[in-house]
């Protein structure tokens, strides 16, 4: 079964997004890819002058790590489950790298972000290019409403 992707970021729609997609693969038999995507400062098509590779090194490793935690939520919220689940750390603008890691799959899964009122009937930049370019289906989950502070 070909796989399903999903875009994960730790944002309250990305953990929907990542549920959902997580249901979906276990009715498909399908295999589960998480996929993070990171970016370094940059200024046009180089990086900042004046960033060392510690600093990127720091970017990423962090960046490592949330989609580590990621993988290990999936495993601890389905304990013995039998979805094949990876991850893949991906440099680059979320929008296109989504749809490049999303090549010949069964579909990708994205997180909207948790917005209200009017501004919820908006997609957000990375939704809209990934709607608007994708070669394959794409579910855009809504974050889960907040709670009011009462």
């Amino acid at each position: 079964m070909t796989k399903i992707v999903v875009g994960v970021d730790g944002s309250p729609g990305g953990v929907a997004a990542l549920a959902w997609a997580y249901d979906e693969a276990a009715v498909r038999g399908a295999p589960l890819h998480l996929v993070h995507c990171w970016e370094y400062p940059y200024l046009g098509t180089m990086d900042v002058v004046g960033l060392d590779d510690g600093v990127r090194n720091e970017v990423e490793t962090g960046a490592q790590a949330l989609l580590d935690e990621a993988v290990a939520s999936v495993a601890a919220a389905h304990p013995g489950g039998t979805v094949a689940v990876t991850g893949e750390l991906a440099r680059g603008e979320a929008g296109p790298t989504l749809l490049d890691a999303a090549q010949g799959s069964a579909m990708l899964v994205i997180g909207a972000r948790g917005r209200r009122g009017l501004m919820a009937l908006l997609l957000g930049s990375v939704s809209t290019n990934v709607v608007s370019h994708a070669n394959v289906p794409v579910v855009v989950v809504p974050a889960p409403p907040a709670a009011d502070a009462s």
